[in-house]
């Protein structure tokens, strides 16, 4: 499993290039969460603040495991300084 954070400056008004294209799923609204299973469908597309319980639980249905420790105390941190791109192959 993989966490992926990018900078949605280079999604901005382009267009798609497919489904491997992180473009195909921007919605234009920060932050926005999407899990995707094995077979690269969305099971979670979410905008605005996610509560980490739906993340948890798309987490749970993609990987058919459960969250270890203590599920009652979730933490939310912000990340900065952290940019990422992928961009589709042409």
């Amino acid at each position: 499993m993989e966490l992926i954070l990018l900078s949605t400056d280079p999604l901005q008004n382009r267009d798609t290039h497919g489904p491997t294209d992180p473009a195909s799923y921007w919605r234009g609204v920060i932050p926005q969460v999407v899990v995707f299973n094995n077979d690269g469908k969305a099971v979670l597309d979410e905008t605005g603040p996610v509560s980490i319980d739906a993340i948890n639980a798309a987490l749970s249905k993609v990987t058919g495991l459960k969250p270890q420790g203590d599920v009652t105390l979730s933490l939310s941190r912000d990340v900065n300084e952290l940019n990422s791109e992928i961009v589709a192959s042409r």
